[in-house]
Protein backbone atom coordinates (compact mmCIF):
# COMPACT_ATOMS: atom_id res chain seq x y z
CA UNK A 1 0.00 0.00 0.00
CA UNK A 2 1.53 3.30 -1.08
CA UNK A 3 0.72 6.86 -0.09
CA UNK A 4 0.47 9.19 -3.09
CA UNK A 5 2.30 12.17 -1.62
CA UNK A 6 5.98 12.00 -2.56
CA UNK A 7 7.24 13.86 0.52
CA UNK A 8 5.64 11.28 2.78
CA UNK A 9 6.46 8.32 0.59
CA UNK A 10 10.17 8.24 1.40
CA UNK A 11 9.50 8.42 5.13
CA UNK A 12 6.81 5.74 5.10
CA UNK A 13 8.87 3.47 2.82
CA UNK A 14 11.85 3.81 5.15
CA UNK A 15 9.75 2.90 8.19
CA UNK A 16 8.16 -0.07 6.38
CA UNK A 17 11.59 -1.29 5.21
CA UNK A 18 12.90 -1.00 8.75
CA UNK A 19 9.99 -3.03 10.08
CA UNK A 20 10.40 -5.67 7.40
CA UNK A 21 14.14 -6.15 7.96
CA UNK A 22 13.96 -6.14 11.76
CA UNK A 23 10.79 -8.09 12.49
CA UNK A 24 9.85 -10.06 9.38
CA UNK A 25 13.04 -12.00 8.61
CA UNK A 26 12.31 -13.97 5.43
CA UNK A 27 8.58 -13.95 6.16
CA UNK A 28 7.35 -12.16 3.06
CA UNK A 29 3.85 -13.63 3.11
CA UNK A 30 3.22 -12.49 6.65
CA UNK A 31 4.67 -9.05 5.94
CA UNK A 32 2.40 -8.53 2.95
CA UNK A 33 -0.56 -9.81 4.99
CA UNK A 34 0.20 -7.27 7.74
CA UNK A 35 1.18 -4.40 5.46
CA UNK A 36 -2.17 -2.58 5.49
CA UNK A 37 -2.48 -2.70 9.27
CA UNK A 38 1.17 -1.66 9.60
CA UNK A 39 0.36 1.43 7.53
CA UNK A 40 -2.62 2.07 9.81
CA UNK A 41 -0.32 1.70 12.81
CA UNK A 42 2.45 4.01 11.63
CA UNK A 43 -0.05 6.70 10.65
CA UNK A 44 -1.76 6.62 14.05
CA UNK A 45 0.74 9.09 15.61
CA UNK A 46 -0.01 11.56 12.79
CA UNK A 47 -3.67 11.48 13.74
CA UNK A 48 -2.77 12.07 17.40
CA UNK A 49 -0.47 14.96 16.47
CA UNK A 50 -2.98 16.56 14.12
CA UNK A 51 -5.70 16.52 16.77
CA UNK A 52 -3.40 18.63 18.94
CA UNK A 53 -2.23 20.94 16.16
CA UNK A 54 1.35 19.69 16.27
CA UNK A 55 3.55 19.61 13.17
CA UNK A 56 6.89 17.87 13.60
CA UNK A 57 9.31 17.69 10.72
CA UNK A 58 9.37 14.64 8.49
CA UNK A 59 12.66 13.47 10.00
CA UNK A 60 11.37 13.92 13.55
CA UNK A 61 8.20 11.94 12.81
CA UNK A 62 10.26 9.15 11.28
CA UNK A 63 12.61 9.15 14.27
CA UNK A 64 9.65 9.06 16.66
CA UNK A 65 8.50 5.76 15.18
CA UNK A 66 11.94 4.22 14.64
CA UNK A 67 12.81 4.95 18.28
CA UNK A 68 9.80 2.84 19.31
CA UNK A 69 10.96 0.10 16.94
CA UNK A 70 14.38 0.23 18.60
CA UNK A 71 12.74 -0.11 22.02
CA UNK A 72 10.69 -3.08 20.86
CA UNK A 73 13.77 -4.77 19.44
CA UNK A 74 15.76 -4.18 22.65
CA UNK A 75 13.15 -4.84 25.30
CA UNK A 76 10.34 -6.70 23.55
CA UNK A 77 9.61 -10.41 23.71
CA UNK A 78 9.19 -11.82 20.19
CA UNK A 79 7.13 -14.76 21.41
CA UNK A 80 4.48 -12.33 22.68
CA UNK A 81 4.21 -10.05 19.65
CA UNK A 82 5.17 -12.11 16.62
CA UNK A 83 1.80 -13.80 16.06
CA UNK A 84 0.48 -10.37 15.11
CA UNK A 85 3.16 -7.70 15.22
CA UNK A 86 1.15 -4.68 13.92
CA UNK A 87 -1.26 -4.86 16.86
CA UNK A 88 1.67 -4.98 19.30
CA UNK A 89 3.34 -2.00 17.59
CA UNK A 90 0.11 0.00 17.73
CA UNK A 91 -0.23 -0.72 21.46
CA UNK A 92 3.39 0.35 22.05
CA UNK A 93 2.88 3.61 20.15
CA UNK A 94 -0.37 4.35 22.00
CA UNK A 95 1.22 3.65 25.37
CA UNK A 96 4.20 5.84 24.53
CA UNK A 97 1.95 8.73 23.53
CA UNK A 98 -0.18 8.18 26.62
CA UNK A 99 2.79 8.44 28.97
CA UNK A 100 4.93 10.97 27.07
CA UNK A 101 2.20 13.00 25.36
CA UNK A 102 2.65 16.10 27.51
CA UNK A 103 6.40 16.12 26.87
CA UNK A 104 5.87 15.69 23.12
CA UNK A 105 3.27 18.47 23.15
CA UNK A 106 5.71 20.86 24.85
CA UNK A 107 8.51 19.84 22.48
CA UNK A 108 6.51 20.37 19.27
CA UNK A 109 4.85 23.59 20.44
CA UNK A 110 8.19 25.16 21.33
CA UNK A 111 9.12 28.28 19.38
CA UNK A 112 12.33 26.57 18.26
CA UNK A 113 10.32 24.30 15.92
CA UNK A 114 8.60 27.26 14.26
CA UNK A 115 11.95 29.00 13.77
CA UNK A 116 13.47 25.84 12.26
CA UNK A 117 10.55 25.57 9.83
CA UNK A 118 10.95 29.21 8.80
CA UNK A 119 14.70 28.78 8.43
CA UNK A 120 14.31 25.71 6.19
CA UNK A 121 11.78 27.51 3.96
CA UNK A 122 14.10 30.52 3.64
CA UNK A 123 17.04 28.30 2.70
CA UNK A 124 14.97 26.57 0.03
CA UNK A 125 13.85 29.93 -1.39
CA UNK A 126 17.45 31.18 -1.48
CA UNK A 127 18.45 28.10 -3.48
CA UNK A 128 15.58 28.75 -5.93
CA UNK A 129 13.85 25.55 -4.82
CA UNK A 130 10.15 25.59 -4.10
CA UNK A 131 9.46 25.01 -0.40
CA UNK A 132 8.67 21.45 0.55
CA UNK A 133 5.10 20.56 1.35
CA UNK A 134 4.62 21.09 5.09
CA UNK A 135 1.36 19.16 5.21
CA UNK A 136 2.92 15.80 6.00
CA UNK A 137 1.00 15.28 9.22
CA UNK A 138 -2.32 16.17 7.59
CA UNK A 139 -1.78 13.69 4.75
CA UNK A 140 -0.75 10.91 7.14
CA UNK A 141 -3.69 11.67 9.44
CA UNK A 142 -6.07 11.51 6.48
CA UNK A 143 -4.52 8.20 5.46
CA UNK A 144 -5.08 6.93 8.99
CA UNK A 145 -8.69 8.11 8.92
CA UNK A 146 -9.34 6.30 5.63
CA UNK A 147 -7.78 3.09 6.91
CA UNK A 148 -9.58 3.33 10.25
CA UNK A 149 -12.92 2.79 8.52
CA UNK A 150 -11.87 -0.82 7.96
CA UNK A 151 -10.87 -1.43 11.55
CA UNK A 152 -13.84 0.05 13.40
CA UNK A 153 -15.75 -2.34 15.57
CA UNK A 154 -19.09 -3.23 14.15
CA UNK A 155 -22.08 -3.56 16.49
CA UNK A 156 -23.39 -7.03 17.13
CA UNK A 157 -26.27 -8.01 14.88
CA UNK A 158 -28.47 -9.25 17.73
CA UNK A 159 -28.38 -6.05 19.77
CA UNK A 160 -31.12 -3.57 18.89
CA UNK A 161 -30.07 0.01 18.22
CA UNK A 162 -33.02 1.39 20.14
CA UNK A 163 -34.54 0.12 23.34
CA UNK A 164 -38.16 -0.97 23.31
CA UNK A 165 -40.74 0.88 25.33
CA UNK A 166 -42.03 -2.25 27.03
Amino acid sequence: MKIPASTNQHSIDHIMDTIQTRFYHNEHKRFFRDQRFLLYTITWPASWLQQRGLRPSQKRYQRLITDRLDDIQKHGHPTHFMPYFPRYLLKCLQDHFKWHGEHLYQEFKHIRNALENIDSVLKQLQNNNPPADNHQIEVLAQTHHILSCQYRRKPAKNTPRQLSLF
